[in-house]
């Protein structure tokens, strides 16, 4: 389901929900959002705290699942870690 923010000229598209978890299959999948390119800046990913870590695999489930290598750190909150 994609979060949508209304613009005056049609619907602009926010956020994907999706599902992550550290590349392990004892462990479970939690909440995350794709977050598309803006600007000059790269897609990324919002999971739960503790999550990111640079070179860190991680398995996304986004309709279809696959697996993504963390490069870097964007941002982090107390509920958040943003990751491209």
């Amino acid at each position: 389901m994609a979060a949508v923010l209304s613009a005056e000229q049609g619907l602009l598209k926010i956020a994907d929900a999706a599902a992550a978890r550290v590349a392990d299959p004892k462990v479970r999948f939690s909440q995350a959002l794709l977050l598309p390119a803006a600007g000059d800046g790269p897609a990324t990913l919002a999971v739960s705290p503790g999550t990111c870590t640079p070179d860190r695999l991680l398995d996304i489930n986004h309709g279809s699942p696959r697996q993504v290598r963390i490069d870097s750190m964007i941002d982090s909150g107390s509920d958040f870690e943003r990751a491209a």
